[in-house]
């Protein structure tokens, strides 16, 4: 080989059982050994190669170790010895990775044992090595700046992390029989922390003061986390999945917290110091069961979700969030009454789902600035307070509000371009809604009593209209002055007279007399092909006739199925 070769790329050689004798390349930089799968031994001359600085042997299956022999070239900062499935150890002993920098090591399944790395190193990447139990050294590693170690099955501890004092980057995941990791109170350059997956940690050591980003999920077993309280500069802190955690510390503390996500902690029951939160931007809480009353919050609150929080009754501070913009809540069902929400004068969408106790919803027709608003699953919801104030809403949803009898106000919505009233049971009427020229989307699934759907100038921008399981349906709006591309959620370019007629059947609106003018005409076009006049359906039928080309009525006589169709 030439003896001025920098990069030597054997990635792929399927064939190659041991490496070339690389002694007379004296000047290489970089050797790939991807993916040769059948590779078993490094050859010895590796050694000479004193300006090697990259060595990646990914995905050699058959590799199980450096021998002792070999003595790696100290000038080696990068290795990668990912799915390196065979590998038992990696070691050398003469100080070859003193000088690594950056370390990765991805699913060597029989790898036990990692020694000889040194205090240069900056990166270290050790994930699903599920047999690994020790890792020797590391507590020496003070310029390690990232360390991530995830799916090590087998690890039960690490050494004291405390000399680590350059370390920003913590992630451990999937350790699921780790149970210690002391020395956290003293990594001063700590800056984000996530433990994941951690199911055997009972209790988390004090953190280091300096953390501004802590991530803690599905630690089952996990019942306190000390020093949380003295986080004065953490920014974002996420806790999900910690079954059996109770109670949180003091987070009153927390002066510079942004974002507080909350998820899972079913056996939590209280959370103190989260009103003197000044600078608290969203906060996301979901699925703790336990919890019965939320407390204030900081008053500039811009995000708000509540989830799944089934034994909440109350919730406080509603009048101190003047700039909240996002608010969520759903699966609350024990809450029987929200407060006043015409306080929130810069909330732009707000949702309620799945609150089942829930009767009324007071201030929603205050919030001017609400472009989103959508009620589901109200089953206990009466009425809704006049909407007409809410000029810049462009989207609202009042789905399975089974007892809601008017929506008030829906007619002035002029920026309105999606409506949704599905399911909503005892609907009967719907005002004109001849004002909503951006209205691109109707949705009214379900509504059984609901009789007519009224537009006398029709809907310019409409484009999906659905009316499936409208069974008192009577009349809709002129469809053909709209742009219709779905009707009942079946493109119009795939109706044809038939599924026209199945579209009127299947989706229940059998007391619905349509014009043809009421149609798109590339909804009709097929009853008019072939100067098609009559299609007769056994036990019923339809006629359309020259005399009686304005409409067309729908008939079926009750107690028949509908069988076979012919047309004559």
């Amino acid at each position: 080989m030439a003896e001025n070769l920098k990069v030597l790329n054997l990635t792929s050689c399927h064939q190659l059982s041991s490496t070339p004798d690389v002694s007379a390349n004296r000047l290489l930089e970089v050797v790939l050994l991807k993916d040769c799968r059948n590779l078993d031994e490094i050859d010895t001359s590796i050694c000479c190669l004193m300006n090697l600085v990259i060595l990646n042997m990914s995905d050699c299956g058959r590799l199980k170790d450096l021998p002792s022999e070999i003595c790696l070239p100290s000038s080696l900062t990068s290795l990668c010895a990912c799915d390196c499935k065979s590998m038992v150890k990696l070691s050398s002993t003469s100080g070859g990775l003193r000088n690594l920098k950056t370390l990765r090591l991805y699913h060597c399944k029989s790898l036990e044992e990692i020694e000889g790395v040194d205090e240069k190193l900056d990166s270290l990447e050790i994930i699903g090595c599920k047999k690994l139990t020790e890792i020797h050294g590391i507590d020496r590693l003070e310029n390690l700046k990232d360390f991530v170690i995830s799916g090590c099955e087998s690890l039960e501890r690490l050494p004291d992390l405390s000399n680590l004092r350059n370390l920003k980057g913590l992630t451990i995941l999937d350790c699921k029989n780790l149970t210690q990791f002391p020395g956290f109170g003293r990594l001063e350059m700590l800056r984000e922390l996530n433990i994941s997956g951690c199911e055997s940690l009972k209790r988390l050591p004090e953190l280091s003061k300096n953390l501004k980003d802590v991530e803690i999920e599905g630690c089952k077993n996990l019942t306190e986390i000390h020093g949380v309280d003295g986080l004065e500069f953490l920014e974002n802190f996420k806790i999900i999945g910690c079954e059996s955690l109770e109670r949180l510390p003091d987070l009153s503390n927390l002066k510079n917290l942004k974002i507080l996500t909350i998820e899972g902690c079913k056996n939590l029951s209280e959370i103190h110091g989260i009103d003197k939160m000044e600078f608290l931007e969203n906060f996301e809480i979901s699925g703790c069961e336990s919890l019965e009353i939320l407390p204030d919050l900081s008053k500039n609150l811009e995000g708000l979700t509540i989830k799944g929080c089934k034994n909440l009754t109350k919730i406080h501070g509603f009048d101190r969030w003047e700039f909240l913009e996002n608010f969520e809540i759903s699966g609350c069902e024990s809450l029987e009454r929200l407060p006043d929400l015409s306080q929130l004068k810069k909330l732009k969408y707000l949702q309620i789902e799945g609150c089942k106790n829930l009767t009324e919803v007071h201030g929603v027709d205050e919030l001017e600035f609400l472009e989103g608003l959508y009620i589901v699953g109200f089953e206990s919801l009466e009425r809704l307070p006049d909407l007409s104030n809410l000029k810049k809403l462009k989207d609202l949803k009042i789905e399975g509000c089974k007892i809601l009898t008017e929506i008030q106000g829906v007619d002035t919505l002029e920026s309105l371009q999606n409506l949704d009233i599905s399911g909503c049971e005892s609907l009967e009427i719907l005002p004109d809604l001849s004002n909503l020229k951006e209205l691109m989307e109707l949705k009214a699934k379900d509504c059984k009593k609901l009789t007519e759907i009224q537009a006398g100038n029709g809907l310019v921008s409409l484009t999906h209209f659905d009316v499936k399981g409208c069974i008192s349906l009577e009349k809709v709006p002129d469809l053909n002055k709209s742009d219709l591309l779905k009707l009942n959620n079946v493109s119009c370019w795939e109706l044809t007279d038939i599924s026209l007629l199945e579209l009127l059947t299947d989706g229940g609106c059998t007391k619905l007399r349509l014009g043809l003018s009421n149609l798109p005409t590339h909804c009709i076009i097929s009853l008019y092909m072939r100067n098609l006049f009559k299609v007769r359906l056994w036990p019923f039928s339809i006629h359309l006739s020259s005399n009686e080309s304005d409409f067309f009525a729908f008939k079926i006589e009750s107690g028949f199925p509908r069988c076979a169709i012919f047309a004559i």
